[in-house]
C-alpha cells in the first residue's frame, strides 16, 4: 500500500491529546493535513502510512492542544505598565473614554496588537478572545499574524476614540459582525463593558441582536464587592440578575472574572448554562474574592482562562496564570480535590474552546480537529526526570519553553522564531513607541 500523501508529520516524544482524558502518548506521531488533523500513531507505523511535504521531529517535546486565552486586551499592549493602573474603572476613565486622548489611534492599536500577538504566540497561546478596540487595523493585523481569535465589539454609553455613543457602538459592532463573516479564523462577539454604566434600554437593544444573531456576549462581570454593591444601590439587584432580567444571561455569554458569587448567582449560572472566564492574576490585583472554581466545576458550569491585559498591566502568559490558579485552588482544601492537574489544563484548553464555542474545532488534539497545537521543550537538566508531564506543565512550565506553535496546521512559530512577524523590528517599534509615549 502506498503512503497517503499528507502536509505535515510531527514525531511527538510526550503527546497530550487533553481528550482523553488524563491520557499521554509516548512516541507518537500527528499526522495533518489541509490544517486538520488526520491520525494520531504510533511513530514506527507513521512512515508506512504517511508520505508528508514536511516532516518535525519533536524527540525532547510535549506536544499539546494550543492554548486559548478566553478574556485579552491586545490592541492598547503599548500602554502596559505605562501607569500603575489597578482597575477596568480607572483605565477607561483615563485611557479609553477621553475622546481627545493623545495615545489612542490607528497607529498605536495596529502596533499594539502585533506586539501582544507576538508575545500570546511565543507563550503558546493559539486563540483567544479580545475586547476593546475592534478598529480594521487590528483585524489586519490578525489576518497578517494567522492567530484564532473572537473579537469582541465594545459597547459604552460614553465616547472613546472607537465611537461617540451606544448607538454608534452598536452601528460599527454589526459592521464588523458583517465585514467578518465566516472568516474560518475569527468570531465576533459584543462586550459591555461596565454594566453600571450602562441603561436598560441599551441592554434590551443588545438582548435583540444576541437573539437574532445568536451573537456571543464578553461581559466582565461581579468582579469586585463594589461592583455588585453599586448595581444594587442603582438598578437594586445584582449584575447578574440584571442580565437574567433583561434577557443576556445566555448559554453563549461569556462571563469575565466572577469573584462575587453567591448561592443565587449558582442556581442562576446554572440555569443558563453561561460561560465562566477566570483571570487569577487580575482578580488576584483586584483584591477581591477570587472566582470559586471548585463550586462551579462541582456544578458541571465551564470555567475557562483569560489574562486579561492593558488594563491592570498583565502579561498575556496563560501559563502562568495557569500556574497561579492551581496554586490558588491547591491552597484550599475544598478545591484541591476538584482540581487535579489535567482538569487544569483544560481550562486552557478544551474549556476554552467551549466558552468560545469551538469545542467542536480545537481545544484538544482529535482526529477531525484543526491543528492548532503547540510544543514545549524538556530541558535534560531543569525538566527532567518527567513523571508527570501534566503536572510539570502546570506548576513548574515556564512559557519560555514553548518552541513551535501551529494554527490550523501553518506554522507561526518553528524552533522559537516567529514565522510572519519580524522580532527585530517588533522590538524597535516597541521602543521607538515608548520614547513617545513617556514624553
Amino acid at each position: 500500500m502506498q503512503p497517503q500523501k499528507i502536509d505535515l508529520l510531527l514525531h511527538c516524544r510526550w503527546l497530550i491529546p487533553v481528550i482523553p482524558e488524563n491520557q499521554i502518548l509516548d512516541n507518537y506521531s500527528i499526522a495533518v493535513h489541509s490544517g486538520q488533523i488526520v491520525d494520531l500513531i504510533p511513530q514506527p507505523e507513521a512512515r508506512q502510512h504517511y508520505s508528508a511535504v514536511q516532516e518535525i521531529e519533536l524527540g525532547q517535546h510535549v506536544v499539546m492542544p494550543g492554548l486559548i486565552n478566553t478574556h485579552s486586551q491586545v490592541a492598547m499592549r503599548l500602554l502596559r505598565g505605562h501607569s500603575d493602573t489597578s482597575s477596568l474603572a480607572d483605565w477607561l476613565e483615563k485611557y479609553a473614554q477621553p475622546a481627545d486622548h493623545k495615545f489612542i489611534d490607528s497607529d498605536v492599536i495596529y502596533n499594539s496588537s502585533q506586539l501582544a500577538m507576538a508575545e500570546m504566540i511565543k507563550t503558546g497561546t493559539t486563540c483567544f478572545a479580545d475586547m476593546y478596540f475592534p478598529d480594521q487595523v487590528l483585524i489586519d493585523a490578525l489576518r497578517e499574524v494567522g492567530l484564532r481569535s473572537q473579537i469582541s465589539f465594545m459597547v459604552l454609553d460614553s465616547p472613546t476614540y472607537y465611537a461617540r455613543n451606544a448607538d454608534e457602538y452598536i452601528h460599527r459592532g454589526l459592521h464588523l459582525y458583517d465585514s467578518i463573516g465566516s472568516h474560518p479564523l475569527s468570531k465576533v462577539a459584543c462586550a459591555p463593558l461596565n454594566l453600571n454604566s450602562i441603561s436598560d434600554s441599551v441592554i434590551q437593544r443588545l438582548s435583540i441582536f444576541a437573539d437574532e444573531l445568536d451573537l456571543p456576549l464578553h461581559i466582565p462581570c461581579h468582579k469586585t464587592h463594589v461592583e455588585v454593591e453599586q448595581s444594587q444601590a442603582v438598578y437594586g439587584c445584582r449584575p447578574i440578575n440584571r442580565l437574567q432580567h433583561m434577557g443576556l444571561l445566555l448559554p453563549q455569554t461569556q462571563l469575565v472574572h466572577m469573584n462575587q458569587i453567591n448561592s443565587d448567582d449558582m442556581q442562576l449560572l446554572e440555569l443558563s448554562n453561561s460561560q465562566i472566564v477566570h483571570c487569577p492574576v487580575s482578580s488576584i490585583k483586584a483584591a477581591g474574592k477570587l472566582c470559586p472554581i471548585d463550586q462551579l466545576i462541582q456544578a458541571d458550569i465551564n470555567v475557562s482562562l483569560g489574562t486579561e491585559g492593558a488594563a491592570v498591566n498583565n502579561s498575556f502568559d496563560l501559563f502562568e496564570e495557569l500556574k497561579v490558579c492551581a496554586l490558588m485552588a491547591s491552597s484550599k482544601a475544598s478545591e484541591a480535590h476538584n482540581f487535579d492537574t489535567h482538569r487544569a489544563l483544560r481550562l486552557a484548553t478544551i474549556n476554552g474552546a467551549r466558552t468560545l464555542g469551538w469545542e467542536q474545532e480545537i481545544g484538544s488534539i482529535e482526529i477531525g480537529k484543526y491543528a492548532d497545537i503547540i510544543a514545549l521543550e524538556i530541558d535534560p537538566i531543569v525538566q527532567q526526570p518527567l513523571y508527570n508531564s501534566h503536572l510539570q506543565l502546570v506548576q513548574s512550565t515556564k512559557s519560555s519553553q514553548v518552541s513551535h506553535n501551529w494554527v490550523a496546521g501553518r506554522p507561526l512559530m518553528i524552533d522559537k522564531r516567529l514565522v510572519n512577524l519580524n522580532e527585530q523590528q517588533l522590538g524597535q517599534m516597541a521602543a521607538d513607541w515608548q520614547a513617545k509615549l513617556v514624553q
